[in-house]
C-alpha cells in the first residue's frame, strides 16, 4: 500500500508536462493559422496595390507576404523569422505613415476648404 506513495509528488509534475506539450502543440498551430492569414491579407493588399499602379505597396507588401511564407517553409529557422520579423515591421511602418499622410492631406484640404472669414 506504501509501495506508490514516492510517485505521489511525480504524478503532478508528469501530468502537467503532458498538458503544456498538448497546449503547445496548439499554440503553435493557432500561431501558424494567425501568420497564414495575416500572410493571406499582406499578399491581397500587394495584389490591389499592384492594380491600383501604386508600386512602392506592392513592393512592401509582397516582401513582406513573402517573409511570411519564408518562415513557414524553413520550419520557422531563427534567422529567417528575424527577417520576416523585420520585413513585417517595414510592412506596417510603411503603412501606417502612408495613412497618416493621407489623413493629414484629408484635413488640410478640409480646413482650407471650410475657412470661414469674421
Amino acid at each position: 500500500m506504501d509501495a506508490g506513495h514516492r510517485w505521489d509528488m511525480f504524478f503532478p509534475f508528469a501530468y502537467a508536462e503532458f498538458v503544456a506539450l498538448l497546449l503547445l502543440q496548439e499554440l503553435h498551430v493557432a500561431t501558424w493559422l494567425k501568420w497564414g492569414a495575416l500572410g493571406i491579407s499582406i499578399t491581397a493588399l500587394a495584389a490591389g496595390s499592384l492594380l491600383e499602379k501604386s508600386y512602392a505597396s506592392a513592393l512592401v507588401s509582397a516582401i513582406a507576404a513573402l517573409g511570411v511564407a519564408m518562415c513557414w517553409v524553413s520550419g520557422s529557422k531563427p534567422v529567417v523569422a528575424e527577417a520576416m520579423s523585420l520585413a513585417l515591421f517595414l510592412f506596417f511602418l510603411y503603412l501606417s505613415l502612408g495613412s497618416c499622410m493621407q489623413a493629414w492631406r484629408l484635413f488640410s484640404s478640409h480646413k482650407e476648404t471650410h475657412v470661414s472669414v469674421h
